[in-house]
């Protein structure tokens, strides 16, 4: 199983959600080991067995790799990035993208 900051977004660590967002962003993706995952419940005191137990859930799993598998068949790339539309099935259809922020 692949672990990314997507995961950490759906286990909504408790209360501590920008802190932990913010040196999830800072690390890259490339550092976000399940090494330093782990070390994330006590660095931020975490639940840990909660955060360990949502980071290993398939159904968390499954829908951060659906809506990445998305996001790549739309060709994007860039942070922040929104998709209006609707799913049928598998497939995102009558959809709008607004990339970037807007101040």
């Amino acid at each position: 199983m692949r672990y990314g900051s997507g995961n950490f977004t759906l286990c909504k660590p408790q209360n501590k959600y920008a802190e932990v967002k913010n040196e999830l962003f800072s690390i890259g993706a490339s550092g976000l080991t399940l090494d330093y995952l782990n070390t994330i419940p006590d660095t931020f005191s975490l639940d840990s067995d909660a955060f360990q137990h949502c980071l290993k859930n398939t159904d968390v799993h499954n829908s951060v790799t659906l809506s990445a598998k998305y996001a790549s068949e739309m060709g994007l790339g860039d942070t922040p990035a929104f998709v209006i539309g609707r799913i049928d099935g598998d497939t995102v259809t009558d959809y709008e993208i607004i990339v970037g922020a807007k101040a």
